[in-house]
């Protein structure tokens, strides 16, 4: 059990006991919504922080001294060729976790990915922005429309999937479990959707050796290549292994 399952645990009966002492006007009331308002701030830092496994286990660290390169939100008719060329000609395999709706305006480049030995999995269908306030129902229809959209495209049916900002619900757990999907997540980010030069997004990553071992990029912003570029030439000369996150996580 996590130290934020163990605190929730404790939480639970301390809301009890002072809202009974609040309500029988033997003790104040602004210890219940000091602790009711700890509640909320944990709960809320557990969806969206997935490292935490509030809601559901992520598979998020691999093999250590090793990193996997993961991509978000695509494919992307202009970026996505040119990352898979380049990844082609290092030699390494990555992962893809599509959105469905992208996987259908574009399937030759899932069927692409799959042929040239990448890992993809699903993202949702739509991606959507209020993901961890839909019910379980859209989550489990996003989740399956997502995973026949990429099944249509490449012949695949994919096990994988990564919830849209990694943000993760009580709603999105009963959807994994209906759904038999495994969720992949990552554990070093180097916000490349915010941060304008490959330095920057190359220090959230890397110190003396890589910080962690999972890393999220987006094939769907400008700089994917030169960044995807650097962090390979990086780890050749530091002598990290690429490796596909399902080898790295021993889920292949």
């Amino acid at each position: 059990m996590s130290l934020h399952h163990k605190l929730l645990l404790i939480l639970l009966p301390l809301h009890a006991l002072l809202l009974a002492l609040a309500w029988t006007g033997t003790g104040p009331w602004w210890p219940f919504i000091a602790l009711l308002a700890a509640h909320l701030l944990l709960l809320g830092w557990g969806a969206m922080d997935h490292a935490l496994g509030l809601f559901l286990r992520a598979h998020r660290q691999g093999r250590p001294g090793t990193l996997a390169l993961t991509y978000d939100d695509g494919p992307h008719p202009q970026h996505t060729p040119a990352l898979l060329d380049l990844l082609k000609a290092e030699g390494v395999q990555a992962a893809f976790f599509c959105i469905g709706r992208e996987v259908e305006r574009h399937p030759a480049l899932v069927k692409r990915m799959v042929d040239e030995g990448h890992l993809v999995g699903c993202h949702s269908m739509d991606h959507p922005v209020g993901w961890g306030f839909i019910s379980t129902a859209r989550s489990v229809e996003q989740i399956l429309r997502g995973v026949a959209a990429i099944e249509q495209a490449c012949g695949m049916r994919t096990p994988w999937f990564r919830p849209p900002f990694g943000v993760t619900s009580p709603n999105v757990a009963a959807a994994v479990r209906r759904t038999g999907v495994r969720v992949i997540g990552w554990d070093v980010r180097p916000f490349d959707t915010t941060f304008r030069t490959t330095g920057k997004r190359l220090a959230w990553i890397f110190g003396e050796r890589p910080k962690g071992t999972v890393v999220v990029l987006h094939d769907t912003v400008g700089p994917v290549v030169e960044t995807t570029r650097a962090i390979i030439e990086r780890c050749r000369t530091a002598g990290v292994p690429l490796l596909r996150v399902d080898r790295s996580l021993g889920l292949s």
